[in-house]
């Protein structure tokens, strides 16, 4: 009702007016008056405005029988705004009205009251067709004889924005027979709009109409369902179509909530909204007239099925991988490898796929007797090549008294790089390392690895021969001897010289 009572304020059928003259300069103030309306009505509305308009004002009406509408008591029916007011009454006694208006500076206050035509209560509205042809049942209360009636079809219950079908003044009770031919196949929400003398009554179908026109074009064949999550609809591509394909998606109470044109494709994607459980997809051609079938996808479905590769890493050296495949029920299981379709089967069992060097993208793809699929995804490298290993100066072969030896290079970046068994650390790809040495031969083995596993290695026979230490050795050992006898004589010649003394 409060919506009616706003559309129609200035097209009363009949008018009662007076004013509230202003009296030089009023502040905050509240004026009273009256009206006195000679003879009752189903529906009416009060319209106040004021000369100042840029203020709001408070209005309150009470009627013969004491009833009192006011923006805060019924607000439905009162709407207060700058320089103007509303207020409609559902039912109008005859008898004197009051009428109240307080506010700052308001000016002159104009009160006009007018009869409104009927509400036009839409109590039933539905549609049932068969082939090009429908049939509306409309029960209509509290309305005038005659009206005007228009039907219209929509694709969606918002908006009121659909093509209009059927239009007539009249009676707004009985049944109405509809030409649906000028419409392509879909889903529909009918709707019906009444007006009269510049108010108006509107209400859509409580149930959507799938309509499938006798003369559209063949359907094109389709699938679709549950995909990863989301809903796919694939079809049949056709080469020498020269149209677009046209994809619809309806929701759960047959709202279209999207519509897109695809060019060269056969395959359309989207997830599901926050508050989705189900959408129906179906495709036509962009343009002409073209049947369907309504396709299902279930956000709670799903493929009963698994896929586990027996890699987990993403790179590797060997030349294939292998993939356990389960699943319940029917399935199709396509393998692809970088978007190459490499296998086709229906069973459970382990499959092996040759991989190629350098990037890989597998896909096992398991689909459903309901359309459901899902994909099952494993990105791997193949790498075969050993790591990039170069030594600076090749220490094979070399003799060295000292007891370290330094064996320095480069390998590949992300390469681990071992000497002897011993992590080295790298700057820049590049070492140096200081190796310990003992005496006699030493074996060095310098070992790259990169992430799949491939080695590249570096041996080397290195001999510690420490000559300049034996020869200070052997020195000592003269010396100590020659001292010895030094001694030994220093002795001899000591005893002789004591037993010439005693002769």
């Amino acid at each position: 009702m409060k919506d009616n009572f706003r559309k129609i304020v200035y097209m009363l059928v009949s008018v009662f007016a007076f004013l509230f003259a202003a009296s030089g300069v009023v502040y905050a103030e509240t004026k009273e008056g009256t009206i006195n309306i000679g003879e009752g009505y189903q529906t009416g509305a009060f319209i106040i405005t004021w000369d100042n308009e840029e203020v709001k004002g408070t209005v309150t009406i009470t009627a013969p029988d004491g009833t009192v509408y006011s923006a805060k008591k019924t607000p439905d029916y009162v709407s207060e705004d700058f320089g103007m007011a509303t207020v409609g009454v559902p039912k109008v006694p005859a008898g004197e009205w009051k009428v109240k208006v307080s506010g700052v500076n308001l000016g002159t206050i104009h009160v006009e009251f007018g009869r409104l035509p009927g509400a036009m209560n839409i109590d039933s509205f539905t549609v049932a067709a068969s082939g090009a042809k429908g049939t509306a049942s409309l029960s209509v209360s509290d309305s005038e004889p005659e009206v005007q009636i228009e039907i219209f079809a929509d694709t969606d219950t918002t908006g009121f924005d659909g093509e209009r079908v059927f239009s007539q003044y009249g009676a707004p009770n009985g049944k109405f027979e509809l030409d649906l031919s000028g419409l392509p196949s879909g889903e529909y929400h009918f709707y019906v709009v009444l007006t009269k003398d510049g108010t108006w009554s509107r209400e859509y179908a409580s149930e959507p109409y799938s309509y499938h026109s006798p003369t559209a074009d063949k359907k094109i064949a389709a699938v679709g369902g549950n995909y990863n999550g989301g809903y796919y609809l694939r079809w049949e591509f056709d080469p020498d179509n020269s149209r677009n394909y046209l994809v619809r998606v309806w929701d759960e109470d047959m709202n279209l909530v999207a519509s897109e044109e695809l060019n060269d494709e056969n395959f359309y994607y989207n997830d599901f909204d926050a508050d989705q459980n189900k959408v129906y997809m179906a495709v036509t051609y962009s343009y002409g007239n073209c049947d369907y079938d309504l396709i299902e996808a279930d956000k709670t479905a799903g493929v009963d099925g698994n896929v586990i590769f027996d890699i987990d890493d993403s790179i590797t050296n060997r030349g294939f991988i292998e993939a356990e495949v389960t699943f319940n029920g029917n399935m199709q299981l396509i393998c692809y490898l970088n978007g190459e379709n490499k296998l086709e089967e229906s069973k459970t069992g382990t499959y092996r796929i040759e991989l190629v060097e350098g990037s890989n993208n597998v896909t096992f793809e398991l689909t459903d007797d309901k359309g459901n699929m899902q994909d099952f995804v494993k990105e791997i490298s193949l790498d075969t090549y050993p790591p990039q290993l170069s030594i600076s100066n090749d220490i094979n072969g070399t003799v060295t008294p000292d007891d370290h030896i330094y064996v320095s290079g480069y390998t590949e970046t992300g390469a681990v790089l071992t000497i002897n068994g011993e992590k080295v650390e790298l700057e820049n790809s590049f070492f140096n390392h200081k190796a310990g040495l003992t005496d006699g031969k030493n074996e060095i083995i310098v070992v790259a690895r990169d992430k799949a596993g491939n080695e590249s290695r570096y041996k080397a026979s290195v001999e510690r021969n420490d000559v300049k230490e034996k020869k200070e050795n052997r020195g000592w050992l003269i010396a100590g001897i020659a001292g010895g006898v030094l001694l030994l004589l220093y002795i001899f010649m000591f005893i002789r010289a004591k037993r010439r003394d005693k002769k």
